[in-house]
């Protein structure tokens, strides 16, 4: 399998975060040509909660990236908070849960293995519109080119951008979330630890921040409902609190003009009918692919990914490349289910015994950060 032209592509990526990278990595090593498109160039900074669940090794493994160097710093102190900064509890850790990344490196290492792999990176290209056909589909860019593909993944973020293009309904359910970041330079020689703060119901919309400390960087991320404005002011609000609180020191910068934001999340994977379209598969946070309780996309984004790569390079051997492609929404739902579905009971209602109980304390960082049920 091989493309004719410059344009032609077996499989198109569009979006080559962590979701998009995988899949390209994957199809490419299978002797596929691949095609992943982004509107911007690498290296580039995105908002970001920070944090990597453990897993996330194991499939940067098999993907032949060198997940020693990007996981170099694995999580040593966890820490919950009420939305009001007055109860703390600390859970029982066994193993560190998960890793502190730096989204920038993770991303630019990961499209560099999808290019070593084979895959076309096609940099500084905003997709304008998806044009499906009888045996594939077109993509147009902003400029006016168009490149044609047998199979289409959008990795194209937290975005219902295109979905009706190929034939994928809309899902709002829950409400557009957003992502408020800052990071904070700082040199803490002697501190070498990762920690993570975690604090619950930092919003009215039932809010997720995440504090993280690490040798060269301090980062503070808020992920809530709501619409930007409000979510910028209530993560200057909480920073403020921090800082009272003597969480964050008085150099982390406390301005509008230093918070990076973005969307998040627009419907949780569960609440989607379908991810296939005509020729298309969804992954990543373009599906909903999020852990429902902290809100961590890079590693079910991944997952949803090699499962999609999977299913695709079926298709492209099947007589009907579309029906093999439907198995998708079966494969995910069965492999991912219980890790992405949300707890049975309410955290708002179990708030009072995470900071009171030990047992439900290690129950939460197991919801948490190994998606397990509370």
């Amino acid at each position: 399998m091989s493309k004719k032209k410059s344009n032609e592509f077996d499989v198109i990526v569009v979006g080559a975060g962590p979701a998009g990278a995988t899949v390209a990595i994957k199809l490419a090593k299978a002797g596929i040509s691949v095609g992943l498109i982004d509107k911007d160039r690498f290296p580039r900074r995105k908002p970001c909660l920070g944090w990597v669940n453990g897993n996330v090794a194991r499939l940067l493994d098999e993907l032949e990236v060198a997940s020693k160097q990007l996981l170099a710093r694995p999580i040593q102190r966890v820490a919950f908070h009420n939305g009001e900064l007055s109860k703390s509890s600390v859970p029982t850790l066994k193993d560190s849960p998960g890793f502190l990344i730096d989204r920038t490196v993770f991303d630019e290492r990961m499209t560099n293995a999808a290019k070593r792999a084979g895959a076309t990176l096609i940099e500084k290209c905003e997709v304008t519109s998806l044009e499906p056909y009888e045996s594939g589909v077109n993509v147009l860019n902003a400029k006016g080119k168009t490149y044609h593909c047998e199979l289409l993944v959008l990795a194209n973020g937290a975005s219902n951008a295109f979905r009706g293009q190929v034939g994928v309904g809309r899902s709002d359910v829950g409400g557009t979330r957003y992502s408020a970041v800052v990071e904070h330079a700082v040199d803490r020689k002697s501190n070498t630890s990762a920690d993570i703060d975690i604090i619950l119901g930092v919003t009215p919309q039932n809010g997720l921040a995440i504090l993280t400390r690490q040798k060269d960087k301090v980062s503070l991320a808020l992920n809530s409902a709501g619409d930007e404005e409000s979510i910028r002011e209530q993560f200057i609000d909480l920073a403020t609190r921090l800082r009272e609180k003597e969480m964050l020191d008085d150099g982390f910068p406390i301005n509008p003009k230093s918070v990076q934001c973005g969307v998040s999340n627009v419907g949780p994977a569960l609440e989607l009918d379908s991810h296939v379209g005509k020729h298309t598969l969804l992954v990543g946070d373009a599906g909903g692919f999020i852990a429902a309780v902290s809100q961590e996309g890079n590693y079910p984004a991944m997952w949803s990914a090699k499962i999609a790569a999977e299913t695709i390079e079926s298709a492209m051997n099947a007589e009907s490349s579309q029906d093999a492609l439907m198995t998708f929404d079966t494969k995910w739902r069965l492999e991912m289910g219980d890790y992405l579905r949300p707890p049975n009971t309410d955290l708002q209602l179990l708030a009072p015994l995470i900071f009171s109980n030990q047992p439900m304390t290690d129950r939460m960082a197991n919801a948490f950060f190994l998606g397990e049920n509370i």
